[in-house]
């Protein structure tokens, strides 16, 4: 429950910001990584080529990049940030404090990128981030709402009832 989501959130978060200000010019993955040990070059015997040197992921768009991980911590911070039931007004509040929380967090890490080797804040990096922690905090709300009403329909037997029909 609750103290692992603190956990994952901030696990999370330490990663975040370690991913966001590592040194661009300094790579992670060592020249002589490979996927097959040596012993199994000739490895699968179907006519595959060994895959030698460092791993590449696909080119994936740095801004989507930016978009799901401020996406996923504003969830997070949804999650952990949970308000007791029957309490609107502070459930509004913990979510604009979410919101709030996490495009000041966006702000501050393309502002201090500038002090990282290769990188540099970029607004559209910061508007990504942003619209992550948007949409991630309406997507919570919407489906909050929706565990709801499903919750109230199936303890309801007069709203259960309205959705069958007879024919």
């Amino acid at each position: 429950g609750f103290r692992l989501g603190v956990i994952a959130l901030t696990i999370y978060w330490i990663t975040l910001f370690t991913g966001t200000h590592w040194p661009a010019s300094v790579s992670i993955w060592p020249a002589s990584l490979s996927i097959w040990p040596a012993s199994l070059s000739t490895w699968p015997a179907d006519g595959m080529q060994r895959l030698a040197g460092p791993i590449r992921f696909p080119d994936v768009s740095d801004k989507l990049l930016h978009f799901l991980a401020f996406f996923g911590l504003a969830m997070l911070g949804c999650y952990v940030s949970a308000a007791p039931r029957g309490r609107p007004r502070l459930d509004s509040l913990r979510l604009v404090a979410v919101i709030t929380a996490v495009i000041a967090y966006g702000a501050i890490d393309e502002a201090t990128q500038a002090f990282s080797k290769g990188r540099h804040p970029d607004m559209l990096d910061f508007t990504a981030d942003a619209a992550g922690a948007l949409v991630a905090v309406a997507g919570y709300v919407a489906i909050r709402h929706l565990l709801c009403v499903l919750a109230n329909r199936s303890s309801n037997p007069m709203l259960a009832s309205a959705d069958r029909f007879d024919y």
